[in-house]
């Protein structure tokens, strides 16, 4: 639980968390589907190279 970062340029100038919705994981509900890329560590920091993505998790039980 709380927040786990997944990229952090030395250049950064924004922060984006991202947060999964009720019933999902933090980082699995961004995994690709052959579970090898995570969308926000992978794919994102190389369309926005200047931000510094974190992912938080939480109970998310229902």
């Amino acid at each position: 639980e709380g927040f786990t970062p997944l990229s952090d340029p030395e250049d950064g100038n924004v922060d984006i968390v991202v947060v999964t919705g009720l019933g999902g994981h933090a980082l699995g509900s961004f995994r690709s589907a052959d579970g090898t890329k995570v969308w926000p560590r992978d794919f994102a920091p190389n369309e926005i190279p200047r931000a510094r993505f974190v992912t938080y998790g939480y109970d998310t039980a229902v």
